[in-house]
């Protein structure tokens, strides 16, 4: 198995597997790399958990495709404004892109991080 694809461990197991971890005001799809889409999000005076602590107002992540409720892919960043990002550094492109799961969308103050992804073993939607 890749360090890439995590297994389906909570954020916290998604921490040890990134390079970087950070929270990002999420922009709009703005390119796409061998068909994956390409965000630029801003890190500028958000909480960084793990990597350069740099904010950065337009990093470029490419959002791996996860599985949607019908199992086909989908982009984990659309419609999602602040998230916490778990990144690897994708070494072709140069660019970031996200583990999957590797998207932990921020709601309230965010707080710590769950022992669960959203909606998988917490009975949360």
């Amino acid at each position: 198995m890749s360090s890439e694809h995590p297994p389906s461990g909570g954020p916290r197991e998604a921490l040890e597997r990134a390079e970087y971890v950070v929270t990002a005001e999420i922009g709009p799809p703005v390119d796409t790399v061998a068909g994956v889409p390409v965000h630029t999000v801003s890190t500028v005076g958000l909480p960084v958990l793990k990597g350069d602590e740099t904010g950065h107002p337009g990093l470029r992540v490419a959002a791996t495709p996860a599985p949607g409720p019908d199992s086909a892919p989908v982009d984990p960043l659309v419609g999602v404004r602040r998230a916490v990002l778990f990144l690897v550094r994708d070494e072709r492109g140069g660019h970031w892109r996200t583990l999957v799961p590797g998207v932990l969308p921020v709601t309230g103050d965010g707080g710590p991080l769950p022992d669960h992804w959203p909606g998988q073993g917490d009975g949360q939607r």
